[in-house]
């Protein structure tokens, strides 16, 4: 069971995961063709040529997305990703960039934490890295508005973002598990068909204002799965068939701790997902967090990680997307790294590493 809570050290940015048990993140705010710049300046608008991505990926959460991530911790974090010989990252971005420090309206993106944030994707891009960012749909905290006015809020700011991100990004994933928080609020939800309406509708607006910026570049979100059992697949479905066709690529998470038996039906759960959509699938996040009320070790993460993984692309997965790379310092998603949080390799690295290669 998933609950909410912002995963930001400020009020909600990249909303973030947490479990019933042990917090696990959810709520902000990759699965077909990525597109890749063709060489233009970033920022502009870019022609770009249809892109595979590598099979496996992982999170890295930009400065200022997750407490004590600033943009030396990042670049440790960049090198450590491209030591490994992984070339995908998952880059959240905090929802303040775009923000006004003064609370003024409208967007700024003139802050020391936006100017951070492209140095540090630039960086990402000096190592050779795709990058999916993942975003919010607004800049600030939980919107208050109605839910008519908040698609032209999110076509502008997505819009306004893509044109500064520009040719920095491959892949765009905007909200987080929007099944689990409500994308405007990051208030924990129960969605009806006039909640998957209204999402559909937004991202609509927001594919229509990424794509005049930054044309080609693909449009996802992703739906939580914890635990992935049957119920899950059900709830895809049902949220899926309303919004669909304003994606380019469906998103998954899928976590299934220790239990081998839904670990080895992932495989038919994306390919069935594959079918009835005939859009590749990307599993945005997939992962096995050391604690102890998941039955996982520090020794035992690289065994159950890997069977996720090896199902995942038995039923036909185009990525699969680890979360994440390293512990943080503090907060309660600390056993989800392949690293610790002083960046050292958990014994399960090289087993996982190699697994998403």
């Amino acid at each position: 069971m998933i609950a909410n809570r912002p995963h930001d050290p400020q009020p909600p940015s990249w909303p973030a995961r947490r479990d019933a048990a042990v917090s696990r993140r959810a709520a902000l705010g990759m699965a077909l063709t990525m597109a890749v710049a063709a060489c233009s300046s970033p920022g502009e608008p870019v022609a770009r040529a249809t892109y595979h991505p590598p099979f496996g990926g992982v999170t890295v959460p930009l400065p200022g997305a997750r407490t004590g991530q600033t943009l030396d911790t990042w670049k440790r974090d960049v090198a450590a990703v491209a030591d490994s010989g992984l070339r995908l990252i998952r880059a959240p971005l905090s929802s303040w960039v775009g923000s006004s420090p003064s609370g003024a309206k409208g967007l700024d993106f003139s802050t020391q934490l936006a100017k951070d944030n492209l140095r540090a994707l630039d960086h990402a891009k000096e190592k050779g890295l795709s990058v999916l960012v993942a975003t919010a749909g607004h800049a600030g905290g939980p919107y208050s508005g109605t839910a008519v006015a908040y698609i032209d809020v999110a076509r502008q700011y997505l819009g306004a973002l893509a044109s500064r991100l520009g040719a920095r990004v491959d892949a765009w994933q905007v909200f987080n598990e929007p099944d689990r928080g409500h994308f405007r609020t990051y208030a924990p939800v129960s969605p009806d068909p006039g909640y998957w309406l209204e999402l559909r509708r937004t991202l609509d607006a927001g594919k229509e204002a990424i794509s005049e910026a930054l044309p080609g570049v693909p449009l996802t979100t992703n739906l939580g799965g914890w635990p992935c059992n049957d119920e899950v697949e059900s709830s895809w479905v049902q949220a899926l068939d309303v919004i669909s066709p304003a994606l380019d690529v469906i998103g998954l998470d899928c976590y299934c701790g220790t239990d081998l038996a839904l670990i080895d039906a992932l495989a038919g759960r994306v390919q069935r997902i594959g079918a009835r959509y005939t859009k590749p699938v990307w599993i945005v996040e997939t992962g096995a967090p050391v604690d102890p009320e998941n039955r996982i070790t520090a020794q035992t993460q690289g065994r159950y990680g890997a069977a996720h993984v090896q199902s995942l692309r038995r039923g036909g997965a185009a990525m699969v997307g680890w979360y994440d790379l390293r512990d943080p310092l503090a907060g309660a998603e600390r056993g989800y790294g392949l690293l610790d949080s002083s960046w050292k390799p958990k014994p399960g690295f090289d087993t996982l590493v190699k697994e998403l290669s």
